[in-house]
C-alpha cells in the first residue's frame, strides 16, 4: 500500500485527486493538508466526496509517515514550500507536483516532465515528477512523434571488422541515451564483416559492415524523448569515417 500525503487539499485539482486515490486499490491517504480548512471534514469542501471518506483537513505535515507527496498548490507555492522545508523532506520521499513550478527542465532540479507518452521510462524511475498541464498535453500529443529513426551510412572507415570495438560502441551508445540493454549481439562473418543488433526498451540499433568496401550501414530507432543525432560524436570517435550520410525520419506522425 502506497501511503500518500496531499498539500493544498482544498482546491478543485485536489478534490479530483482525492476521488481518484480513494478508489485506488494500492493507495492510502495519510493526510490532506490545508491550513485554512484545518479540522474541517474533506467532504464539507469537496461535496462530491460525501459518504466516501471521513478524512479531515489538517495543518500538520507528517512527511516521515508517507511514501508519496502530491502538491496541489498554486503556481509558485510548490517551489517555495520545497525551498523552505528542504531539510524536513525525507531523501527517499517521492513527489508529484501538479503546479507548473518544475515543468521546465533545469539544472536546478531533478523533476521529470510527467508525460508518459514522452517520458514513460524516466517517470518509472523518477523520484520527482512534474505533472504536465492539460492544454500542453493536448498540443504535445498531437505534435510529438512516437519515435525518431536515423539511417546512417559510414563511408571510408578502416575500423569495421572488430567485434569487440562494435560491442563497446553499442554499449556506450546505450549509456549515452540512458537506456537499458535488453539484447546485444554481434556476429563476426568470415573472412570479414559484422552484423550487430542492440535492443533497448522501445528502441534498437542495427549495424551491418562491409570492411572490404570500408562501408557500414547503421539503423538507430529511438523513442521520441531521445535524440539519435547525439550518437554522431561516438560514431566518429569509434569508426573514424571520412564521411557520414544521414537520413532522419519521425515515426508515428500522421
Amino acid at each position: 500500500m502506497i501511503k500518500i500525503g496531499i498539500i493544498g487539499g482544498a482546491g478543485y485539482t485536489a478534490g479530483e485527486l482525492i476521488r481518484l486515490l480513494l478508489n485506488h486499490p494500492d493507495a492510502e491517504i495519510v493526510f490532506i493538508n490545508s491550513v485554512s480548512h484545518a479540522g474541517v471534514p474533506v467532504s464539507d469542501v469537496h461535496e462530491g466526496l460525501f459518504g466516501e471518506t471521513e478524512l479531515c483537513f489538517t495543518s500538520e505535515l507528517p512527511l516521515g509517515n508517507i511514501d508519496l507527496l502530491f502538491f496541489c498548490t498554486g503556481h509558485g507555492d510548490t517551489k517555495k514550500f520545497i525551498d523552505q522545508h528542504r531539510e524536513e523532506i525525507p531523501e527517499d520521499l517521492k513527489i508529484i507536483d501538479l503546479s507548473m513550478d518544475y515543468r521546465l527542465m533545469s539544472p536546478d532540479h531533478d523533476f521529470v516532465y510527467g508525460l508518459p507518452e514522452l517520458n514513460r521510462r524516466e517517470i518509472c524511475a523518477a523520484r520527482h515528477v512534474a505533472n504536465p498541464g492539460c492544454f500542453a498535453t493536448c498540443i504535445q500529443l498531437g505534435l510529438l512523434p512516437l519515435a525518431k529513426h536515423l539511417m546512417i551510412e559510414i563511408i571510408n572507415s578502416s575500423f569495421l571488422n572488430d567485434s569487440e570495438l562494435m560491442e563497446d560502441f553499442l554499449t556506450n551508445t546505450a549509456h549515452l541515451f540512458g537506456s537499458e540493454i535488453l539484447v546485444l549481439k554481434v556476429h563476426q562473418f568470415q573472412p570479414h564483416g559484422l552484423s550487430a543488433l542492440m535492443i533497448m526498451p522501445e528502441s534498437h540499433i542495427a549495424v551491418h559492415t562491409w570492411p572490404e568496401y570500408q562501408f557500414a550501414s547503421m539503423d538507430i530507432f529511438l523513442k521520441a524523448s531521445s535524440e539519435p543525432s547525439q550518437s554522431l560524436p561516438l560514431i566518429k570517435k569509434y569508426f573514424h569515417p571520412e564521411d557520414v550520410k544521414i537520413i532522419e525520419l519521425e515515426r508515428g506522425v500522421k
